[in-house]
């Protein structure tokens, strides 16, 4: 399993959640590893997506090294890092590198254009969507 900290992608380290890690990992037999990406404002997008992307490929390449089946990698995220996981996975789909068995994210931040007022020039129902949401915070 490969996870992904969140913390906005200026905050944290792979880290953060060691209890959490430490409890799977004697669960499940599980080997897991948790990414140092570079945080903003030091990088700029897509660097912290591309240390996730680099991080799969070198699972992959070196699975019998840590005892890894290749053919089950699982990349997981928690909110930022949710959303710096999804990223990779496209990236890599985009590569045909078929590297990631499944996907696990935990709050994940997928869209964060929710809390921007429309765009000039969107739809009605954009714009509407839009002051929806708005009004609801």
């Amino acid at each position: 399993m490969i996870h992904v900290h969140g913390g906005n992608c200026f905050l944290g380290n792979g880290l953060q959640n060691e209890k959490l890690i430490h409890q799977i990992t004697e669960d499940s037999d599980t080997v897991i590893f948790s990414p140092m990406y570079r945080l903003t404002p030091n990088v700029r997008a897509p660097e912290p997506q591309n240390d996730v992307v680099a991080t799969v490929e070198y699972v992959y390449k070196f699975a019998d090294l840590h005892g890894v089946d290749r053919n089950k990698i699982v990349l997981s995220g928690e909110s930022a890092g949710g959303h710096l996981a999804t990223g990779a996975a496209l990236l890599l789909k985009q590569k045909q590198k078929n590297y990631i068995r499944c996907m696990v994210l935990f709050q994940p931040m997928l869209d964060d254009m929710i809390f921007s007022k429309p765009r000039k020039g969107a739809t009605k129902g954009e714009a509407q969507m839009g002051l929806i949401i708005e009004r609801s915070f």
